[in-house]
């Protein structure tokens, strides 16, 4: 994956093509299977990361990879803004089950 000063670009747009980014490689959202976004959620969660944004500067001109990159970035940017309260939710769901599983050490006299 390119990393832009201490991000990872996952979303990027060159040349008016779309592109997501995984294991150093780039590949064009056209070919996105339901495994790469999972991939791409994990990177989310692990990493700083970075989307391009469209514009008619940075604009993609395959209508199909611009839907498809438009839909991308919207629930990559839900999942970024969220981050935080995810894993403060799954922090305090752990906490709570660990608490409530964990065996006492009881003082026999």
């Amino acid at each position: 994956m390119k990393k832009e000063g201490n991000y990872m670009k996952i979303l990027e747009i060159s040349e008016g093509k779309a592109y997501y980014n995984k294991l150093n490689e780039r590949y064009s959202v056209i070919d996105i299977t339901s495994e790469d976004i999972e991939e791409l959620i994990k990177i989310v969660f692990v990493d700083e990361v970075e989307i391009d944004v469209l514009s008619e500067e940075n604009a993609v001109n395959n209508p199909v990879e611009k839907i498809i990159y438009e839909q991308l970035s919207l629930e990559l940017n839900k999942v970024i803004d969220k981050k935080e309260s995810i894993i403060k939710e799954i922090d305090d769901e752990f906490k709570s089950a660990s608490e409530k599983y964990t065996v006492k050490d009881e003082v026999v006299e």
